[in-house]
């Protein structure tokens, strides 16, 4: 095709003297395409295609048969695609320039050609992606997923999150992490101002039960103090919350922003209705989220307890029923609730034991379930004193006895360092201690102590007679005072008055 066959005059910069160029005129041998803007990744990371809502535009340029750009031309392209779902194009705002919008993931072949010389053409096949990871499919009320995307601006920099719907899919737009928090579409943008704006469709589904799970060996216990007990929840089907790799800003948005454990509430029972105690008694419940695992989580801590409450569960039969509901979601459909075994602590109400050597025998007796106190552990710390194998009572189910033996009192007496019985269970974690004491044997001192008071006595001549001549006092005193009262009572003469009887016949 020949181009521009008159000669063109230009005048050059700091030159009084024209200057005459003749254009070259030359037929078109091949065309090409490239797109614009140009798109920037994180270092060592590439792009398979074109992102997902972005506008790009594409430039057709012309060159002869040594690789030589024609600044300009006369041809009549064509531009065609194979299919037209996939991108949206159009002419663009100057000549032989093409504005295009991908709309959907897939593969467009897109075909340009010169009407006139069908040889001159060029086909390119464009893909679209998601350019934000990770894979959305089968998202569930609870999911929390970790938006990422390797599109950085030209100093390196993100750009920004936003969220078409926070209330189906709250989102730290500072991090690009969400937690889904009802069913519904969202839609989650990142834009780089005057580069790309792409987008991931987030279509999230009603969760359809919630799947509980407990480590296997773990078990719950009343024991003061105890380890806190870790219930698993998952929300979907497929095992974990957790979607995406977190960044840990993402992962301090979850704990700190978000907080997804306030879609969950948990609960528990014991499972013996016999028992008239409330688990929330025991236990303080709350729901949190593990990043470890990527779920849900209920933490069991064990409450403060009385004496009495420690005495009753001691003895009690039970397992524990754990459960738990999601707020958005008042249906109870497909509730699942999970049996948790349950270990209660053995219960002792002594603090010490006191042995004389009158009594050098006592008694340890603790409270608890069979298993308890098959795995308990009584012995003492010092090797003065001697416990024998428990017994059970017959009178009280669940009371283990123990008997304690003195082996040296005097050794028991005269020791510096307190002596304990001690008492432990590897199933509840308890480990407690009884003082043993020695009382002190007071017969014989009394016996000198009132000895020595009647020596004193005895021995002292004032005493005697000060002791014989009070007691000779109140005897006189007595003795008058009892005439005295005798004088005052008059004496009534008794006269006998005969009855009239019936005169005998002479």
């Amino acid at each position: 095709t020949p181009f521009l066959p008159w000669p063109v005059s230009f005048r050059i910069s700091r030159s009084s003297s024209p200057v005459a160029l003749l254009p070259q005129v030359a037929p078109v041998t091949y065309l090409r395409m490239s797109s614009q803007p140009k798109l920037y990744t994180a270092r060592g990371r590439a792009l398979p295609a074109f992102p997902v809502g972005m506008s790009l535009t594409f430039v057709v340029r012309f060159y002869n048969s040594i690789g030589e750009k024609f600044h300009t031309h006369n041809t009549q392209l064509h531009l065609a695609l194979n299919r037209d779902d996939l991108l949206l194009i159009g002419p663009g705002n100057r000549n032989y320039t093409y504005v295009a919008q991908a709309v959907n993931t897939g593969v467009t072949l897109v075909g340009i050609w010169d009407r006139r010389h069908p040889g001159v053409a060029d086909y390119i096949p464009v893909a679209v992606e998601h350019a934000i990871t990770p894979d959305t499919q089968l998202t569930f009320v609870g999911d929390i997923i970790c938006f990422r995307t390797h599109l950085l601006n030209h100093n390196g920099e993100p750009g920004i999150w936003m969220i078409s719907a926070d209330n189906i899919l709250q989102t730290d737009t500072g991090t690009g992490v969400g937690v889904a928090r009802s069913p519904g579409v969202a839609t989650v943008f990142h834009d780089i101002p005057g580069v790309v704006k792409t987008y991931r469709e987030v279509v999230v589904n009603a969760s359809s039960r919630l799947t509980l799970s407990y480590d296997l060996g773990t078990y719950l216990t009343n024991t003061p103090n105890s380890a806190v007990f870790k219930l698993f929840i998952s929300t979907g089907r497929n095992g974990a919350n957790l979607k995406g790799s977190c960044t840990p800003s993402q992962a301090l948005a979850i704990t700190t922003v978000l907080l997804p454990e306030t879609l969950v509430l948990c609960h528990v029972q014991f499972s013996n209705t016999l028992l008239d105690i409330p688990a929330s008694k025991v236990f303080h419940v709350h729901a949190g989220f593990s990043m470890e695992r990527g779920v849900y989580v209920c933490l069991i801590k064990v409450r403060p307890q009385s004496e009495e409450l420690l005495q009753a569960l001691s003895v009690a039969d039970t397992s524990v029923y754990g459960w738990a509901t999601l707020v958005s979601e008042r249906s109870k459909n497909g509730m699942q609730r999970i049996l948790i075994p349950f270990i209660p602590a053995f219960y002792i109400n002594q603090s010490e034991l006191v042995l004389s050597s009158r009594q050098d025998v006592g008694e340890i007796r603790v409270l608890g379930v069979d298993r308890v106190l098959e795995k308990l552990e009584v012995f003492p710390s010092s090797p003065v004193l001697v416990v024998s194998g428990h017994r059970q009572s017959s009178l009280t189910p669940g009371l283990a006895v123990y008997p304690v033996r003195v082996v040296n009192f005097t050794s028991l007496q005269q020791t510096s360092s307190p002596i304990f019985i001690n008492i432990s269970c590897e199933l509840t974690s308890q480990s407690e201690a009884v003082l043993v004491r020695a009382l002190k044997d007071k017969s014989g001192a009394d016996q000198c102590e009132d000895s020595g008071i009647l020596q004193k006595f005895l021995g002292s001549h004032q005493t005697i007679l000060f002791t014989f001549f009070a007691v000779l006092a109140s005897t006189a005193f007595v003795f008058l005072a009892y005439n005295a009262f005798l004088n005052k009572i008059q004496t009534v003469p008794v006269v006998y008055v005969p009855t009239l009887g019936t005169p005998q016949p002479g």
